[in-house]
């Protein structure tokens, strides 16, 4: 990603409406970033085979799919993909367990715009 804050598009993967909200919001009035959101792992992966997406943020606890297999799904499709993880909990089992399978970040949920804003400047 360039700093043409405008240039990359971010995906939302959790089923809780609100937080896909929340960060829709808080991504585009930091950013002003296209904002992709899924509510399913499984459409999330239809949506990264359609689109250019340059960041994930990803729900551990889903429906069906959990986030760790998607983020093992995804990485797949393509090895060098940025994904952060969000979650309500933030074990030290749950963090080492993502960070091992790949992930660039982790956020504990109720997360803040600067938490965002810090995880999201690393990468652009």
């Amino acid at each position: 990603m360039d700093k043409n804050h405008s240039s990359f598009t971010v995906l939302v993967v959790d089923d809780d409406a609100d937080v896909r909200a929340f960060l829709r919001s808080t991504l585009r009035n930091l950013f002003q970033c296209n904002v992709i959101e899924s509510h399913s792992p499984e459409q999330a992966v239809l949506l990264y085979e359609k689109q250019h997406i340059d960041l994930v943020f990803l729900d551990i606890q889903m429906p069906g799919m959990d986030g760790l297999t998607l983020l093992q799904e995804l990485r797949a499709l393509h090895k060098n993909i940025k994904i952060v993880m969000i979650s309500a909990h933030g074990t030290a089992d749950n963090v080492k367990k993502a960070v091992s399978e790949g992930a660039v970040g982790f956020i504990v949920k109720p997360f803040n715009m600067q938490r965002i804003k810090a995880v999201v400047e690393k990468f652009i």
